[in-house]
């Protein structure tokens, strides 16, 4: 029962048991290898930069489960980056998803980030990490917070008003913001 309010929670959405269908997210392993080994190439990089990936997958159905199995990965063009933030772009199309990195730093402002501190490896999507998701219309969207910790997360259905600044472009504002930034926010391009 616990488990049932917490999907309910996290939905917003009032829903019966019937219309419930688990949803996971996964990866063939040559996909998450080529997360793993870019992760590898860029650990020992003087300073961390987030990255983008654009995604392709393939749903399966397991009995009453909704399974998207990513199948493809290709590093996305950044269009700025930094160790707090990252804007890039992915091709439209049906079955698409993005990946992003949270860096091992903590940030208390744009310029004020450090290695480690309390949001490093951060494996959680931020609301803003949701406001682009549900912006885009993906199905999922999946952060990379380590060199194997890899999660998924769902639109939450809502659908909030665009910053002016940015409704002539597809790249749209995205990212965590900690209790105690500054302003310190993530970047992050709607697929």
């Amino acid at each position: 029962m616990k488990r049932l309010f917490l999907i309910l929670f996290l939905s917003g959405t009032a829903l019966s048991a019937q219309e419930i269908k688990p949803r996971y997210a996964i990866m063939d392993d040559y996909v998450r290898q080529l997360l793993i080994d870019d992760w590898d190439l860029h650990a020992k990089d003087s300073v961390l930069l987030e990255r983008g990936y654009c995604l392709q997958y393939q749903l399966d159905f397991w009995a009453s489960e909704i399974v998207y199995r990513v199948t493809q990965i290709e590093r996305a063009e950044a269009h700025s980056a930094g160790p707090n933030g990252v804007m890039f772009r992915c091709p439209e199309g049906p079955k698409r998803a993005t990946l992003h990195i949270h860096t091992a730093n903590s940030c208390l402002g744009d310029e004020q980030c450090f290695p480690g501190g309390p949001y490093a490896y951060q494996c959680l999507a931020s609301p803003t990490d949701y406001q682009s998701l549900d912006w885009s219309g993906n199905a999922f969207a999946m952060v990379q917070c380590s060199r194997e910790a890899i999660v998924s997360y769902w639109p939450t259905g809502a659908k909030p008003p665009l910053p002016e600044v940015l409704r002539d472009s597809s790249i749209v504002k995205h990212g965590r913001t900690p209790p105690l930034s500054t302003g310190a926010t993530r970047y992050r391009q709607l697929s």
